[in-house]
C-alpha cells in the first residue's frame, strides 16, 4: 500500500524534500515469512467432576468413586448417605505436573499399604487449603493445615486424616521430577511448609491458578521447570 500511494503521487506537485541516504553500514534484513509463530491461543481443557447434578444419597458414593485411584473416603460418624455430599474437582494438567481445585464437605481419607499396592501413583502433592482444615497421620506424626499454610506429601507413603469442608488447592508433581533431591523431599514428607521461600511458593501458586484459562503452550514446559526450581 506505501508503495502505490507514492507511485501515484500527481506529477504537478513540487519536488519534496531530497530524502537522506541510507546510512547503515549493513543491509536491513527482510523478516522471513515462513517461520512459526509461536502459539497464543489457550491449551489448558480442565476435566471437571461434581457431585451436584446427582440425588443427595448418591453423591458420596460419586465421590467415592472419583477419588479411588488415590485415596479412600468415608463420611464422619455424625452423617449419613440421605445427608448429601456436594463437592467439585476441577483438574489442570500441565503436562509434566496437575493442579486440582477442589471443594468438599467433610470426611476422612486413607491411603492404605494395601492402595499403595495396587496404584502406580507415587507422585508429590503440595496442598494449599483456602478454608477448612485438615490433620493427616504419616507414621504417628500428625501434620496439622489451615488455610494460608502450604503441606507436603507423598504419595509413595501410607497415610490417613480427616478434613473439615474445605476448599483447596492441589499441587501434583511426579516423583522423577525431583530424582536428584528424593532425600531431601522424603524428610519432609507430612509437613507444614514455612518461612520465606514458602510464602513465595504459595504466591507462585496463587498466581498461576489465576493465569489457569489463559496459559499457551510454550508456557507450561517453562511453567513446570520455574516451579520445581522453586
Amino acid at each position: 500500500i506505501w508503495h502505490h500511494t507514492m507511485d501515484t503521487k500527481r506529477q504537478d506537485e513540487p519536488p519534496g524534500p531530497t530524502p537522506e541516504r541510507d546510512r547503515r553500514r549493513w543491509p536491513r534484513e527482510a523478516q522471513p515469512h515462513n517461520e512459526a509463530a509461536p502459539s497464543l491461543a489457550p491449551v489448558l481443557e480442565p476435566l471437571f467432576f461434581s457431585t451436584l447434578e446427582l440425588a443427595p444419597q448418591d453423591q458420596f458414593a460419586a465421590w467415592q468413586t472419583h477419588m479411588a485411584p488415590l485415596v479412600e473416603v468415608r463420611l464422619p460418624d455424625d452423617k449419613s448417605l440421605d445427608d448429601g455430599f456436594p463437592a467439585n474437582h476441577t483438574a489442570w494438567n500441565l503436562g509434566g505436573m496437575l493442579i486440582a481445585q477442589q471443594h468438599a464437605t467433610a470426611h476422612s481419607y486413607m491411603r492404605s499399604a494395601a492402595k499403595l499396592r495396587s496404584s502406580a501413583i507415587d507422585h508429590w502433592y503440595i496442598a494449599l487449603p483456602r478454608t477448612g482444615r485438615s490433620w493427616t497421620e504419616v507414621d504417628r506424626r500428625v501434620a496439622e493445615n489451615q488455610p494460608g499454610k502450604l503441606e507436603i506429601r507423598s504419595l509413595g507413603y501410607p497415610f490417613r486424616g480427616r478434613t473439615t469442608e474445605s476448599e483447596s488447592l492441589f499441587l501434583y508433581l511426579p516423583r522423577d521430577l525431583f530424582a536428584d533431591a528424593t532425600t531431601t523431599l522424603d524428610a519432609k514428607n507430612n509437613s507444614i511448609l514455612s518461612g520465606n521461600f514458602a510464602n513465595l511458593l504459595l504466591d507462585y501458586l496463587n498466581s498461576i491458578e489465576a493465569r489457569l484459562r489463559s496459559l499457551t503452550a510454550d508456557d507450561l514446559p517453562r511453567i513446570v521447570h520455574a516451579t520445581r526450581s522453586m
